[in-house]
């Protein structure tokens, strides 16, 4: 499905049809507080946006789900005690590459 973008008469028609004039007045009633800067990165094109779920079409139900499961104990976790992030550990340790695989590698491929 293409993105068709509105007009201005478009958006006029709209916003009069819920009593508003413009789209600043929709965010009033948001306090202030609340309202700050989201802090979002930058918008991503179509292709982007799909180069990035590609991957989690090939995952099944099962995966997909243990994915969820986790990324709820995260907000969880989180929530519980803000400074969890703050002290975990940002790096991931490196081990010494074993020798034996190392000379085993396979640099050309093969059909």
């Amino acid at each position: 499905m293409k993105y068709l973008p509105t007009s201005d008469a478009d958006r006029s028609e709209m916003l009069a049809s819920i009593g508003v004039t413009s789209v600043d007045q929709l965010f009033e009633a948001i306090p202030a507080a609340v309202r700050q800067d989201p802090n979002l990165p930058p918008p991503l094109s179509e292709i982007e946006v799909r180069r990035l779920l590609e991957p989690t079409e090939t995952e099944g139900k099962a995966g997909l789900d243990a994915f969820i499961h986790a990324m709820r104990e995260i907000a969880r976790e989180t929530q519980e005690d803000p400074q969890i992030d703050v002290n975990a550990r940002h790096t991931t340790p490196m081990k010494r590459v074993e020798v034996t695989a190392a000379r085993k590698l396979i640099l050309r491929w093969r059909p």
